[in-house]
């Protein structure tokens, strides 16, 4: 049973917050001291929290602007093993309209990852848009189970309505990625449906990953993206890093019996435009490398081995400095991070052959013709060896002969 004195805290300061937001608003920067901040970044967090199922893969957090107010705030709820962050991914999240009249529950896709390709534009808001239909198919097995009942006649499937004008290019795209959305009209919240409604939708959105059906956003980034217009890899603010093994982190989900799908929801197949332009962001880093070295004929030499239609178990061969080869596989993805790419069978048996001289470049945040970061990993077999990472069965290949 909900705690009523915790849902009535939540309406309440959902009303406050409503009613003295414009008055923030006038201020055009964030300011601590202010009860509207207040409200925003630590009193709906933390109501939210309490009535969110205890599970060590979600998180709860919430955006009043980033340095400049925005006209419409918003508190949310992500699960971590599809993203922490308003940038990526999908999660649920509960949306002000710009009146501060309504106030939206969401199971919405983050934005920028699409607005980094295809700008803030008519373009991009049909690409959120189609995006945002393809997780709701991938959910219609889900929503036809008796499971979901209480909420399907109330649910919409439209873009949701923040009662935006053509200055709020934020909130018009929120309005596109909506996936499904129930809206509530502030004056008139109802405790109990509120809360009940956003355990339902909660639910929904972590059984589906649990039995991962979402379309990874890379999946569905790769459908939008036009290889063959695409601009030539820009690097001028390429970060590069040495591979720092990850912290390993302790269990602590409290339904053990869930399988963690986080692996595959980040590495799903049709993800290839993205890995093209990561390939395409190492190769210049590669020649660029050799180059200021004084090594233009090394540079000269570096091959794209998909290209040339070999596939001897890794994507670019170059070279150190001193002449000696290196192979490179290149994982690339539009998150900041990588923690469990997908080795094929050709890969890791390279991996084993090459040893030392074997790479793995992790590439993250790819955008349109660039990335932000890569991350070099080398010789993936002797760090698995001493359990600096580790090996998992992915999957197998049932042989009928």
């Amino acid at each position: 049973m909900f705690n009523l004195l915790k849902e009535i805290a939540m309406k309440e300061s959902i009303e406050e917050l409503a009613g003295i937001w414009h008055t923030y608003l006038n201020k055009a920067h964030e300011d601590k001291s202010e009860r509207a901040y207040e409200l925003i970044y630590n009193v709906l967090p933390a109501e939210l929290g309490t009535i969110t199922p205890k599970d060590s893969n979600l998180l709860v957090g919430s955006s009043g602007g980033t340095g400049r107010i925005t006209a419409g705030p918003w508190f949310a709820t992500f699960d971590k093993r599809v993203t922490t962050k308003p940038t990526e991914g999908l999660y649920v999240v509960f949306l002000f309209s710009v009146d501060m009249s309504r106030l939206v529950l969401q199971l919405g896709l983050a934005t920028t990852q699409f607005t980094n390709f295809h700008g803030s534009g008519q373009k991009g808001l049909d690409f959120i848009n189609s995006a945002s239909g393809a997780v709701r198919k991938s959910l219609t097995g889900l929503l036809s189970s008796n499971r979901f009942n209480r909420i399907k006649s109330r649910l919409s499937y439209k873009p949701s309505d923040l009662k935006t004008s053509k200055s709020n290019k934020l909130q018009i795209a929120y309005e596109q990625a909506s996936v499904l959305n129930i809206s509530y009209e502030i004056k008139n919240l109802n405790n109990k449906t509120l809360v009940e409604d956003y355990i339902d939708i909660l639910s929904l959105y972590t059984t589906a990953i649990d039995v991962d059906v979402i379309p990874s956003i890379d999946t569905l980034l790769c459908q939008t993206i036009d290889s063959s217009n695409a601009p030539g890899a820009n690097i001028s603010s390429l970060k590069v890093t040495e591979f720092e093994p990850r912290i390993k982190k302790t269990q602590l989900n409290s339904n053990p019996s869930r399988i963690n799908f986080r692996s595959k929801l980040g590495v799903k197949a049709n993800t290839k435009a993205i890995g093209d332009i990561g390939e395409q962001v190492v190769l210049k880093f590669e020649k660029e490398k050799l180059i200021n070295a004084g090594r233009a004929d090394l540079a000269d030499r570096v091959v794209h081995e998909e290209a040339e239609n070999n596939y001897p178990g890794w994507d670019i061969t170059s070279f150190n400095i001193d002449g000696s080869p290196i192979q490179i596989e290149v994982k690339a993805t539009t998150s900041t991070s990588i923690n469990s790419p997908i080795l094929t069978a050709n890969e890791w048996s390279a991996a084993i052959i090459k040893g030392d001289s074997y790479y793995i470049y992790l590439v993250t945040g790819v955008k349109k013709g660039k990335a932000d970061k890569i991350e070099i990993l080398q010789n993936p077999h002797r760090l698995s060896s001493s359990k600096d990472i580790s090996l998992e069965v992915h999957s197998y290949q049932l042989k009928l002969y």
